[in-house]
């Protein structure tokens, strides 16, 4: 069984099972497609979670619960290092037996924190590492930005992509999901911009 349950709703999550799984009740999971600038961009699947793949969950309910007998078997096997979703010099990597905190610093790992955004792991905090079943984001190469945001785009309603949000003269527009122009998106808003679906964090 697993027990880990969610309590925070809109609460965002890094998940990496051994074991596949139906997406729960009340939860959207993403993956990692693309970086825009400072941006993580993380984009919606639905149905069944791989084994083995690193994941965003997000809740819209309180108590989201991965509380089920598994009834599968799980192969025995020394990769305690998950899965892996590479998006633009970064890759975002599960573990299945937890990363302590110096280890998470010597490779310039980056953690998830409460606010949504990415940050370097600190040394000597023993508190900020990663248990099991979870995921941290590696850069690929060159130098670390300080921080990043993460933009979830779901995948849904494939009509909103013909909606044009760009002017002749080169202005871009943003829309809410009724197709009406809005001049600034509020905070955790959905928006069309450049012909994408996005949730404004």
């Amino acid at each position: 069984e697993n027990s880990r349950t969610f309590s925070t709703v809109g609460g965002v999550y890094t998940l990496c099972l051994p074991y596949a799984l139906d997406i729960p009740d009340g939860a959207k999971a993403y993956q990692l497609a693309d970086r825009q600038g400072n941006a993580l961009v993380f984009r919606q699947v639905t149905g069944r979670l791989e084994a083995l793949q690193p994941y965003l969950l997000t809740t819209a309910s309180q108590g989201v619960s991965l509380n089920t007998a598994i009834g599968q078997q799980i192969p025995a096997s020394a990769n305690t290092i998950g899965g892996q979703k590479d998006g633009l010099g970064y890759t975002l990597r599960g573990t299945l037996e937890g990363v302590d905190n110096k280890t998470l610093h010597d490779m310039g790992a980056y953690l998830m924190q409460s606010d949504k955004r990415w940050y370097p792991a600190p040394l000597n905090k023993p508190e900020a590492s990663v248990p099991a079943f979870r995921c941290y984001l590696l850069q690929n190469g060159g130098a670390g930005a300080r921080e990043f945001t993460t933009s979830l785009v779901d995948d849904e309603a494939t009509a909103v992509e013909t909606i044009r949000t760009i002017d002749a003269d080169g202005t871009v527009n943003a829309y809410d999901l009724s197709g009406r122009r809005i001049d600034a998106p509020r905070t955790s808003s959905v928006i069309i911009k450049n012909g994408k679906k996005y949730i404004q964090k």
